[in-house]
C-alpha cells in the first residue's frame, strides 16, 4: 500500500489492493449492523447511496 501511494497509484489501484488487505467498504459495513441489529437500511442508504 505504501508503494502504491508513494508512486501515486490510481485511485482504483489503491481500492483494490486494500480489499485484497482485508478492508471493507462502508457499505459493506453497514450491511453487517443491519444484520445484527446495530442500524437499519434508512441508515444504512442515507451514509451510502
Amino acid at each position: 500500500m505504501k508503494s502504491l501511494i508513494q508512486n501515486k497509484a490510481r485511485m482504483e489501484e489503491i481500492r483494490q489492493q486494500a480489499i485484497a488487505d482485508g478492508m471493507t467498504t462502508l457499505m459493506q459495513e453497514g450491511i453487517r449492523k443491519i444484520f445484527v441489529g446495530q442500524t437499519d437500511l434508512l441508515q444504512v442508504r442515507k451514509v451510502c447511496m
